[in-house]
């Protein structure tokens, strides 16, 4: 069996895989609910199922549980995959981006942003700012284009 994200394990070394989805009860409580699936496929129809039935819900944890007891986080691969099936108005999709783009900055980074490191943040956003300037101008004259 070839797993999510490269891992090669023969089948026999895994049980299930399993996901969770957080989401506002409509009492102002969050809530968890979890789910076992045999499949990636199956771990994925579970999310795009459950998810447009609860408010504010979104993907808390999605893995891969072995036999041995072990688990293999494929969270953000879940994400990625299921993008964009809630219910949720705009902000919700927009805090829903701002989340996901924290966690990338996590893992290929390996912890939270430093507010106190040498990184001149404001010359960075600047950067970074025009950089997105300069991507949504050629998309709009792309489609500007092809009318």
């Amino acid at each position: 069996m070839k797993c999510k994200n490269g891992l090669n394990k023969i089948e026999e070394t895994w049980d299930h895989y399993f996901g969770s989805i957080q989401y506002d009860n409509d009492q102002g409580v969050w809530e968890d609910q979890v789910f076992k699936a045999q499949s990636w496929k199956e771990l994925i129809g579970e999310f795009k199922r459950r998810l447009p039935k609860k408010r504010a819900a979104s993907i808390f944890c999605a893995g891969l549980k072995f036999k041995d007891g072990t688990e293999e986080d494929f969270t953000l691969d879940a994400k990625q995959e299921v993008r964009w099936v809630t219910t949720d108005g705009i902000n919700d999709k927009i805090k829903d981006m701002i989340h996901n783009r924290m966690d990338v900055g996590q893992v290929k980074y390996g912890g939270e942003i430093q507010i106190d490191d040498s990184r001149d943040m404001v010359r960075e956003t600047l950067e970074e700012c025009l950089d997105g300037m300069v991507y949504i101008a050629a998309k709009l004259v792309q489609i500007q284009d092809a009318k």
